[in-house]
């Protein structure tokens, strides 16, 4: 089984934005309101049992043969409001090249190239 990070008390965070980068330079970014070892998990268990419904990291791994490089799973952001948890992993999404994952808000592209200066 594979060790899931971030280690310790990390694991435990809620409210968090959370990037899960695959092996070939993409990332999935995501938002949970529950403890990340627990949102990891899921992720996991869907791309073991090849369930792609609902799930773009599974989707990518079968249709590239990608590995998700769960280790290496790094918090972003830490934010108890829903809606600006939201806002701030589709910034951290418009953000980063070709993300797997698709924002739960849209963000005009206006505002990335003030975000990138």
């Amino acid at each position: 089984m594979s060790r899931v990070k971030p280690k310790n008390e990390e694991q435990a965070s809620k409210n968090v934005v959370y990037k899960i980068p695959c092996s070939y330079g993409k990332s999935y970014f995501g938002q949970t309101s529950r403890a990340v070892k627990i949102r990891l998990k899921e992720h996991m268990k869907k791309v073991n049992k090849k369930e792609v419904y609902g799930s773009k990291i599974c989707d990518h791994v079968l249709d590239t043969g990608h590995k998700m490089k769960w280790d290496d799973t790094t918090l972003l952001y830490k934010e108890p409001n829903w809606r600006k948890r939201n806002i701030v992993e589709a910034i951290f999404m418009g953000m980063a090249q070709d993300p797997l994952s698709q924002p739960s808000v849209e963000i005009s592209p206006v505002y990335f190239e003030t975000l990138r200066k």
